[in-house]
């Protein structure tokens, strides 16, 4: 049984053992029990207190002597003098890494005067720090309870600060760390936002930078309410799309999953169009191959010989199915058809189950529906197929349902050409749908915006474009790739790129300015940031969006006409700013200064006004006339292109009299003669090709830097753009 020389301990279930006929263990069992040996527990003996035994029966015993000994305390005297209070152990024996945790015995004070309360083996080397807990005053007025040795000048006070900010609100820091200012104060206050909501926000923020969280109340083109909060909406300026469910039903009866839009986008569910030799695989909305197999509908009396996916060429057979049930009796169904499992002996009251009105009539024949498996009366059947075909109405464009339970009616020999007829009418749809999607010229949206992004590039102002035009580039890439581009997402490409121009367009009449140049007309002012970043906010928008709707398009073009007319005040404002707008009347600017704090609030906020195009139109032509005014030539700028253009002269042939008004010098440029200003009677020209010193060169008409003739001119009026 065992090899142990000295001993042999088995633990176990006895009982059970016994039990093991055919094996040693009874016999085992019943040696033992004639020897004595065999014990409920097990008895351990103590290496230190040898009397002491203690036994075991269960593992919680073994808690009992968890230090290797027994349960008695060990008492032996520690280097201290300290008796060991530890229970009976046998490691450590000889109680070198022993920790005496009695108090410490020294009894001559510490020199505070406070007794050493540390434990006797962390005073092993001497006393050392006091550890008494006692009551101070520290600098800033407190009073705290901290250790007796520790400096009360360096001792962090834990109370909050407390003190009152400049903004009247408590100071939230520890009062040992600096005191913040009102610049810091995160204490929720209400505040009135620019968009007219009140909001509880951080006093530390400005109520211009704030986010709104107010849900948005304004009621979209589709007349649904906007779901965004008010800053998610730009305050008004730029809705969130509709996120109401279409939930139309299509032309394929499937409905729409697109959100809210005035025209459905193409079906993305599984096509359901099927006929009896297979299945299509292509999505609903992606136009059908049809079938070419040639078509199955035949009977005794006829047969058609067009392909499954054309129209039949044979009539309905009304004549009685000759073959028998399986009871034995004649089918209710018609030649050629599939045969109702009903006959009309067995299932008498199911057959005759009024519906149409006609199944209880003698000799009525019946037709098995296959799509939903329903059996009904033929003759009222075919009623309810033809009756809108027949009359020649215009109908909607979807298949038949049953008229018991709504399922679409796809698949049926008898109603084959009503079917088909319906889905060449799905498919002249879909034909449409990518055709008008076909009509958007991706490759010229492409070329479109890469001379953009060639004419931004380098230039100040550009890098809020080129990360947007980066995507709309590979999303016109991928659309040129796919083989079923929707009119949807066409048409969204397409007004992107439209949109990318306008902005392109505007940054290029601000790329002389840096972001933080100030345009001023008296006492208004405008940075040159505040309208880049409405350029961001629509370029974000864009960026974000796969599909634009109706509502977002005409938002964008509303801010685009806003953006824009703040451009142009800020030329005007640089105009002046460069003495140019001296012939500008103070009420003009006036005036001016009005409609720019107009434009800044337009469309900001639940209750303010949008843009309109009567207001954009004149504030337009008010710009206009002060740029006129600011060019001293009283015209427009299309104007003074033309007249440039017209007059056919390189740069350098327009000049000013001493009053601003313009005149030009032909041929070489150079003055030969003098004479007198056809406005104000000022000397005009020279002689020997040298200007009067009172006229000056008018750069602003060809963007001259040099007279034509000169010796600057050679060199400083050539543009190397002209020859890139």
């Amino acid at each position: 049984l065992s090899r142990a020389k000295w001993g042999l301990y088995v633990f176990g279930n006895f009982e059970m053992l016994r039990g093991q006929v055919g094996t040693p263990w009874p016999d085992i069992i019943e040696d033992v029990q004639k020897r004595g040996l065999l014990s409920q527990n097990l008895p351990l003996y103590c290496q230190n207190h040898r009397n002491t035994d203690t036994f075991v029966s269960s593992a919680d015993d073994f808690s009992k002597v968890k230090e290797g000994g027994c349960s008695k305390i060990c008492g032996i005297r520690l280097d201290c003098g300290h008796a060991c209070k530890r229970m009976c152990h046998v490691v450590d024996m000889d109680h070198k890494s022993t920790q005496c945790r009695e108090l410490c015995s020294n009894v001559k004070p510490l020199p505070c005067g406070h007794k050493c309360t540390r434990r006797c083996y962390e005073c092993r080397d001497g006393c050392k720090k006091c550890m008494t807990t006692v009551e101070r005053s520290l600098e800033c007025g407190h009073t705290v309870r901290m250790k007796c040795h520790l400096d009360p000048l360096k001792y962090l006070c834990p109370y909050p600060c407390g003190k009152s900010l400049s903004c009247g609100h408590s100071c939230t820091r520890w009062c040992h760390e600096p005191c913040m200012t009102s610049l810091h104060c995160k204490h929720r206050i209400p505040k009135l936002l620019p968009c007219g909501h009140r909001v509880n926000i951080p006093c530390n923020v400005n109520e211009a930078d704030a986010v709104c969280p107010q849900q948005c109340t304004a009621r979209l083109q589709c007349d649904h309410y906007c779901s965004g909060t008010c800053s998610d909406c730009q305050h008004g300026r730029l809705h969130q799309p509709c996120s109401h469910p279409c939930d139309r039903t299509l032309p394929c009866g499937h409905a729409c999953k697109f959100p809210c839009t005035d025209k459905c986008p193409p079906c993305k569910m599984k096509c359901g169009n099927y006929c009896e030799h297979s299945k299509c695989q292509k999505k609903c909305g992606e136009p059908c191959t049809p079938c070419m197999e040639p078509c199955k509908w035949q009977c005794i009396h006829h047969k058609c010989t067009k392909k499954c996916g054309e129209m039949c060429n044979r009539p309905r057979c009304n004549k009685p199915c000759r073959k028998i049930l399986e009871c034995g009796h004649s089918c209710i169904g018609l030649c050629g058809e599939r045969c109702p499992e009903y006959c009309r002996i067995c299932h008498k009251v199911k057959v005759e189950e009024v519906f149409f009105g006609t199944e209880d009539e003698k000799g009525a024949r019946f037709i098995k529906l296959q799509d939903c498996g329903h059996v009904l009366e033929v003759t009222g059947m075919d009623q309810w197929m033809d009756q809108d075909h027949s009359q020649g109405k215009t109908i909607e464009i979807q298949f038949k349902r049953c008229p018991k339970c709504k399922t679409e009616i796809r698949r049926s020999f008898r109603y084959g050409n009503i079917i088909k007829a319906t889905l060449k009418d799905l498919e002249s749809i879909k034909t449409a749908i990518s055709a008008n999607a076909a009509t958007v010229d991706l490759k010229k949206a492409s070329m479109t915006l890469r001379k953009l992004r060639n004419s931004l590039f380098q230039k100040k102002h550009c890098d809020i474009f080129i990360e947007y035009s980066k995507k709309l580039k590979e999303d016109i890439k991928a659309a040129q790739e796919s083989h079923n581009l929707s009119a949807h997402e066409a048409s969204t490409l397409d007004v992107k790129v439209k949109i990318a121009v306008t902005l392109g367009d505007l940054l290029v009449k601000l790329e002389e300015h840096s972001s933080d140049h100030v345009f001023v007309i008296s006492d208004s002012l405008i940075k040159c940031n505040e309208v880049l970043n409405d350029m961001k906010v629509i370029l974000r928008v864009l960026k974000s969006s796969s599909y634009l709707t109706p509502q977002q398009v005409s938002d964008i073009e509303t801010e685009l006409k806003r953006i824009s007319l703040m451009v142009n005040w800020c030329e005007i404002a640089n105009k002046i700013q460069r003495g140019q707008g001296q012939t500008i009347p103070p009420r003009t600017k006036d005036q001016l200064c009005k409609l720019m704090q107009y434009l800044r609030l337009a469309g900001y906020g639940s209750k303010a006004e949008k843009l309109t195009d009567k207001y954009y139109e004149s504030i337009k032509k008010v710009f206009d006339d002060a740029r006129k005014k600011c060019s001293g030539l009283d015209i427009s700028e299309k104007e003074k292109v033309e007249i440039v253009k017209a007059m056919g002269l390189s740069q350098g042939h327009w000049f000013k009299c001493p009053n601003g008004h313009v005149y030009v010098i032909t041929e070489c440029g150079g003055a030969t003669e003098e004479s007198t200003c056809p406005d104000c009677g000022a000397g005009i020209g020279g002689r020997s090709h040298h200007l009067r010193d009172d006229n000056t060169l008018a750069s602003e008409m060809d963007g001259a830097r040099f007279g034509a003739f000169s010796e600057q001119a050679n060199i400083h009026n050539f543009d190397p753009q002209d020859w890139m």
